[in-house]
């Protein structure tokens, strides 16, 4: 990907918008930001990490993770270093058995840690 056009949304199926809200607490202000995101197929974006610097939210460019808007744990616990990379750990998970994004948190994170450890 040459060029990089972060949404805070993404069209979905039969017409509907998502967007993956992520909530700060800055100077004592509760501040909700939609997560910039680049979509990559039926439900599914790759997303920068949003944290929080001081007064400021920084967007990391250096730091992606998979995305999926059907899911209760919608943003998978891991980051890697370029979109390109989120999107090859969409496919590790999309075929691993027995796991899917309608799966525990726990049996999430477990996928996670187990998917960092053999890398």
């Amino acid at each position: 990907m040459n060029t990089w056009s972060l949404d805070g949304y993404a069209q979905l199926g039969g017409g509907s918008i998502g967007s993956i809200p992520q909530t700060f607490t800055v100077e004592g202000r509760t501040v909700t930001i939609d997560r910039p995101l680049i979509p990559v197929g039926d439900g599914l974006a790759v997303g920068p990490k949003l944290e929080l610097d001081g007064r400021s939210i920084r967007v990391r460019l250096d730091q992606w993770a998979a995305i999926c808007f059907h899911a209760a744990v919608p943003v998978l616990p891991l980051t890697v270093p370029t979109p390109e990379a989120a999107i090859e750990v969409h496919k590790a998970f999309a075929s691993t058995p027995g796991i899917d994004w309608n799966s525990s948190a726990a049996d999430i994170e477990l996928w996670a840690a187990n998917f960092v450890g053999r890398r």
